[in-house]
């Protein structure tokens, strides 16, 4: 069966610019945005003996996964978790002496359709999911168990997640299912987010399942939000000398002859062989508009 559609939806991910050093030489790079990419990747490249600079904006690390506080209590703007076989992350949180705090939950989910909160965590919640008909409900596990099993993402880069579900489950499941959920998350622009980011989501949240057909899930949460997490990881980095500017938006991304040739941020210029950006593509498109798309 062939789910593939003609349409390519764009794509969010971090973007490296190629710069003037050659293969295997050591690099000076520039990371725009400290978030927990812009962190990870300078971490990584630290470990491969590059030197590394980030440029955040704001006035502390950690992009999507910043707190506000209340009661003296760090919360997250935004609901986060991780998988257990998101390993990387659980590795990270080891090596910076953070494994104590992570915490494994089993969640109770639900979806409210019609008025109506459904649970929504194992399969059995599914058949009970009457606000569409049975042959619908098959559809819609039918679909999750073909993903789970379909390792590669790129085949799924030519289709929005909306054609390939309403293709899929029908046009009921999706209104009442995947739709609201898509558009909870993406609002506007709900139908232009691909199936290869979805599919890669069903995939990772069926990794964290075990039992019989997936039937418990776990997730992971730090004790204290994931403050503590972005914090320790930028300490790290500073420790082994890399640099941080916080309050530093950057203005633009320097370019020669089709090379990268540094970062102009906090009214100076900074020269680097590599930048990568890890900004959301419509900010990495103004400060960076003549890379190529």
């Amino acid at each position: 069966m062939d789910l593939r559609h003609p349409h390519r939806p764009p794509r969010a991910h971090p973007h490296g610019t190629a710069g003037r050093a050659h293969p295997g030489d050591a690099v000076r790079a520039g990371i725009v945005g400290a978030g927990v990419a812009g962190l990870a990747a300078a971490r990584r490249l630290q470990e491969l003996g590059h030197e590394v600079t980030i440029f955040e904006g704001r006035d502390e690390p950690g992009g999507q996964v910043v707190t506000f506080e209340v009661g003296g209590e760090p919360i997250e703007c935004f609901y986060h978790h991780i998988f257990t076989n998101d390993t990387t992350v659980v590795r990270y949180f080891e090596d910076l002496g953070l494994g104590d705090r992570l915490e494994w939950i089993e969640p109770h989910n639900g979806h409210f359709v019609k008025g109506r909160v459904y649970p929504f965590v194992t399969p059995l919640d599914l058949l009970r999911f009457d606000a569409v008909s049975l042959p619908s409900r098959i559809r819609l596990g039918l679909a999750s168990l073909w993903l789970k099993r379909q390792a590669d993402w790129r085949v799924y880069e030519d289709i929005t997640a909306r054609a390939w579900m309403e293709r899929a489950v029908g046009a009921q499941a999706f209104d009442a299912f995947w739709g609201p959920l898509l558009r909870g998350k993406f609002a506007e622009h709900a139908d232009e987010v691909g199936m290869a980011w979805l599919h890669w989501k069903i995939r990772l949240r069926f990794g964290s399942r075990e039992g019989r057909l997936g039937a418990k899930e776990t997730l992971g949460y730090p004790r204290g939000s994931f403050r503590s997490y972005y914090f320790a990881l930028a300490d790290y980095i500073r420790e082994a000398g890399g640099r941080i500017h916080l309050n530093t938006p950057v203005e633009g991304v320097a370019t020669e002859l089709g090379a990268v040739t540094g970062i102009r941020a906090g009214g100076a210029f900074h020269e680097f062989d590599q930048v990568l950006m890890t900004t959301p593509n419509i900010i990495t498109r103004r400060i960076a508009p003549d890379l190529p798309a």
